[in-house]
């Protein structure tokens, strides 16, 4: 589907962090090309390499510190955004950091005072959790974030399919006591006041945002503008889902983990059913999937194109 006018001037203050003139909304809407396009087409602009001359590179920047993993002194966070492979991630990272040195993180985190937080994480070098972005900012030591992006759309229906069948999940007794199809599972979490909304409601820019604590109803471009901008930062590497083997390589030349380490992973579900499970979704439940996946589509896309102009 060709772009319109919003996401064009959506573009301009993502990419460039200004209001385009319109002749040059014109210049792009008469393109009538597809967002992967005009994402593309920004990211390869003179004005966007000018603002931003490490944002395209940031994710293969050399390693200059002398480490066995390649991270000098910093501690490597990994912020496990659910249903992205991030638990074989964690396993991956894991084995390339001493015993004891092992932290898993949560959101309580960001409640304790921020001296309390340097006493109890200064000595440690890897930390993992279900966690917003933003805890770096209570070390004291340096550090690097790492996480995987998946497609929104799998995403969402292999998290249902995933609170449908953990019956320690705090949602499972809701979704599968009721026998929740797909689109019902869509509509009940859309309800005002169901915090669980917040983790599927585009919940990839939230939590790279740092904004899935403070539980706000709607996502605005200033909110996607932070996730982006934190993603495409210098202290942050990631990798995509669907790409998961090569991300590992990646890693791999950087030093961050093991040469020899076994990439062969079961790292999603199978989401082969996810066309089937689109069709049967009723108008007023398509509407709620398009804009649950809507914000999280446009990061997707960007961090996609971004990633293969880094490591092609």
């Amino acid at each position: 589907m060709a772009v319109n006018e919003d996401n064009i001037r959506l573009a301009y203050k993502l990419f460039l962090d200004r209001t385009p003139a319109p002749e040059e909304v014109l210049h792009h809407f008469e393109k009538n090309q597809p967002l992967t396009d005009l994402v593309f087409n920004f990211l390869e602009s003179p004005e966007f390499k000018v603002k931003n001359p490490n944002a395209a590179k940031s994710t293969n920047r050399p390693q200059t510190q002398s480490s066995s993993l390649g991270l000098g002194k910093r501690t490597l966070i990994h912020l496990h955004i659910p249903k992205t492979a991030g638990t074989s991630l964690t396993a991956i990272l894991a084995g390339g950091f001493p015993d004891g040195t092992h932290q898993p993180i949560y959101s309580e985190y960001f409640d304790k005072p921020d001296q309390q937080v340097r006493e109890e994480l200064h000595d440690k070098q890897f930390m993992f959790g279900h966690v917003q972005h933003g805890v770096a900012r209570q070390l004291e030591q340096d550090h690097l974030y790492i996480c995987t992006l998946r497609s929104p759309g799998p995403r969402l229906l292999s998290y249902y399919n995933y609170v449908r069948r953990t019956e320690s999940h705090y949602c499972h007794k809701a979704v599968a006591g009721q026998n929740m199809s797909f689109g019902t599972f869509l509509k009940w979490a859309s309800k005002r006041g169901n915090p669980f909304k917040f983790e599927v409601d585009n919940g990839q820019v939230r939590l790279l945002a740092g904004q899935n604590r403070q539980n706000r109803e709607k996502i605005d471009t200033d909110i996607l503008h932070t996730a982006v901008s934190n993603l495409l930062s210098q202290d942050m590497i990631y990798g995509l889902t669907e790409y998961f083997d090569d991300f590992v390589r990646v890693l791999v030349e950087k030093g961050i983990v093991a040469v020899d380490i076994n990439i062969q992973r079961n790292v999603s579900p199978n989401s082969a059913n996810f066309e089937d499970e689109l069709k049967n979704l009723t108008r007023s439940q398509k509407k709620i999937y398009d804009a649950f996946t809507y914000w999280d589509e446009i990061m997707y896309d960007l961090a996609k194109k971004s990633y293969f102009l880094a490591h092609n």
